[in-house]
């Protein structure tokens, strides 16, 4: 008995950045892009993405760039591996949170062959990234034959697996505004097993003030249809003291400001009850670090 692995489709390999437009532009909603493939391939031999054509942006260097300015803040290329991520000494200065996350990839190969952009296009309501991202106020940029333009991260997802990426339209960069070294960020990712998703994952960003809480942006994935900033939270704790009973108050606003659903990897009782100690977790590991680590 023979077995097909992928469906017949016609491999495209634009050379240049206006040539992979232009072909995004021509084929629109009959071409899927491949970046890393670490989903789409999958998809692929599951038989829940079939396309006729596949644009491959693997040579396209403009995709595939980490650049920081300490005026501009950080731009990530989509093509941008999980490794890269991982290995920039930039990243791992003023955007540690990043580098957690890119620790807790579940193996070599995604690490390699994974990319940021992917993890973003795929729109996972547990998609790693996304939680730490939409922390740190990045934003997105969409480029097409006809121009430019950019987003904020949390107005990119619409639902599970869906974004507001046009068919004529590339994820280009994704943008970080600069990050002061005396801000603390935290990932907490609680999962089944290590390769598996999230069942709740919280990023925390904040800075301290006389040791009362600033600036603070707290993110849940997995919990919603969309990753969510928390800004009921947010709000409560601003100026407030980092201690125990602060922390407490904050935890316990949690399960009231998620919509979690049963799933394969967990039900939606056991989220709504450990969104609390994910948060603490969350701002217990960002205290932890030094800022200027």
């Amino acid at each position: 008995m023979s077995t097909r692995v992928l469906p017949e489709f016609l491999l495209l390999r634009p050379d240049t950045f206006d040539e992979a437009l232009s072909l995004v532009d021509r084929y629109r909603d009959k071409a899927e892009v491949l970046a890393g493939g670490t989903d789409l391939l999958v998809n692929m031999k599951c038989g829940t993405a079939t396309p006729s054509i596949v644009i491959g942006i693997g040579k396209v260097d403009a995709f595939n760039r980490i650049e920081f300015d300490p005026e501009n803040g950080l731009a990530i290329g989509a093509l941008a591996s999980i490794r890269a991520l991982h290995d920039s000494p930039d990243v791992a200065r003023y955007y540690p949170v990043l580098r957690d996350v890119a620790h807790l990839f579940a193996n070599v190969q995604l690490l390699n062959m994974g990319t940021v952009g992917g993890n973003i296009c795929n729109a996972s309501p547990a998609g790693d990234f996304i939680p730490p991202l939409l922390s740190q106020n990045a934003h997105v940029v969409l480029g097409s034959a006809s121009g430019t333009r950019t987003l904020k991260l949390i107005d990119f997802f619409v639902g599970p697996g869906k974004t507001v990426r046009r068919p004529d339209e590339l994820l280009q960069t994704i943008t970080l505004p600069p990050l002061s070294t005396d801000y603390h960020s935290g990932f907490v990712r609680i999962t089944r097993t290590a390769e598996d998703l999230a069942k709740i994952s919280v990023a925390t960003v904040f800075s301290l003030r006389d040791g009362n809480f600033h600036d603070v942006r707290i993110s849940f994935g997995a919990v919603a249809p969309t990753v969510l900033r928390m800004p009921d939270i947010e709000a409560f704790l601003e100026g407030k003291p980092m201690d125990d009973q602060t922390i407490g108050e904050a935890t316990a606003m949690a399960a009231e400001r998620i919509s979690p659903i049963t799933d394969l990897r967990s039900t939606s009782d056991y989220r709504r009850k450990i969104a609390g100690a994910a948060l603490r977790q969350s701002i217990l590991a960002a205290v932890e670090r030094s800022p200027a680590q």
